[in-house]
């Protein structure tokens, strides 16, 4: 559904909202790590949806532009975490917690790191090595997957 400045005054934030609603699926599985439920979610996509009105200039989609700038808060959110040596550990154990596959396994091992590098990179983030020896013994699952990493390529050399 198109919704642009001419019609956008035909829907309340809720019906907006249930448009939404498919998108906000991919939204929470993307962001699941610092959204703690869809209730959170719904609440803050609500303000969005009422705070991008007034902003809106009717170039694009309504829809798209609300999805745009609720990600970009998101984002925005996440790299204050980010800046913050501590927050930034919490958060990134939340995200190899809630982000990665549970079986302790070479493969699932290696896929989780590279999610952890994929997440690294799009918020040009660095682990210093006391975060990586916080992940370390702070994270069962870090500790595991990286210790089958270092197993397997040991074996192998």
């Amino acid at each position: 559904m198109f919704i642009d400045e001419n019609n956008l005054v035909n829907y309340n934030d809720e019906d907006i909202y249930t448009l939404l609603i498919p998108k906000l699926e991919n939204v929470y599985e993307n962001y699941k790590y610092i959204i703690k439920s869809e209730d959170e979610l719904h609440k803050v996509a609500l303000k969005e949806i009422e705070q991008s009105k007034i902003t809106f200039s009717g170039e694009e989609n309504y829809l798209d532009y609300v999805l745009g700038r609720l990600t970009g808060k998101l984002d925005r959110y996440i790299a204050l975490k980010l800046d913050d040596g501590e927050s930034a550990v919490k958060l990134i154990n939340r995200y190899i917690s809630r982000m990665t596959k549970k079986e302790r396994n070479y493969k699932n091992a290696l896929e989780s790191f590279k999610i952890l590098n994929n997440f690294c990179e799009k918020y040009n983030y660095f682990l210093d090595p006391d975060q990586i020896e916080e992940l370390f013994n702070e994270n069962l699952f870090f500790q595991d997957i990286t210790s089958l990493l270092v197993e397997k390529n040991i074996k192998t050399s």
